[in-house]
């Protein structure tokens, strides 16, 4: 890729990064993940459809994951389990949450960040979003690929009415590609129902 091409790209997902932090502050936790897809659409279609628009491709498992350290990050799980195998990150960003009881955080590490949402006194994970290029998902998958490349690697997906995403889904995991140009430029991991119950509350 050119180095204009991601000079581009990074300054597109830093300014996602502070729409974000600017909903969280305000008390609406939105994870950064949502925010940039929006930031992206351009307020046209969402960039991954409702549940019941999915097609049968898309409901169909389709394997994938992202380790960091050879420690899996899982959405849906623990992250206090999490901080213990992989250690602290670079910096946190808490804010009281809309969609549950309790406090949503961010955690950030290099390349990536983790979106964090209170269940039952537990700081669960609800979404793993890439920042650069740095990072990848267990099978090859890395911001800046191209949209052929992205469905050599995984196979099912289906795109948003818009155009510019694929969906993925593995049970109860979601991951999404919002696309630029037929370029990833957002690449999210989802635990699908706290997602689901976040996108309700907003």
């Amino acid at each position: 890729m050119k180095p204009n091409r991601i000079a581009h790209m990074r300054i597109r997902i830093l300014l996602a990064a502070l729409l974000a932090l600017c909903v969280l502050s305000s008390g609406c936790a939105k994870s950064e993940a949502s925010e940039s897809a929006d930031a992206h659409t351009d307020g046209n279609e969402a960039a991954a459809p409702d549940t019941a628009e999915r097609s049968e491709a898309a409901r169909d498992v389709t394997p994938f994951s992202f380790s960091y350290k050879d420690t899996p990050i899982v959405p849906g799980e623990d992250m206090s389990d999490l901080l213990d195998a992989i250690g602290a990150p670079n910096d946190v960003f808490e804010a009281q949450s809309c969609a549950f009881d309790g406090v949503d955080r961010i955690y950030y590490y290099p390349g990536f960040l983790i979106n964090t949402y209170p269940d039952r006194g537990k700081d669960k994970i609800l979404s793993v979003s890439f920042r650069d290029d740095s990072v990848q998902t267990d099978e090859g998958l890395y911001l800046g690929m191209r949209a052929d490349a992205v469905s050599s690697v995984y196979e099912n997906g289906t795109r948003n009415a818009g155009g510019n995403a694929l969906l993925f889904q593995n049970r109860d995991l979601e991951l999404r590609v919002l696309f630029e140009n037929d370029v990833a430029i957002d690449i999210t991991l989802y635990y699908a129902p706290a997602q689901a119950q976040a996108a309700m509350a907003e």
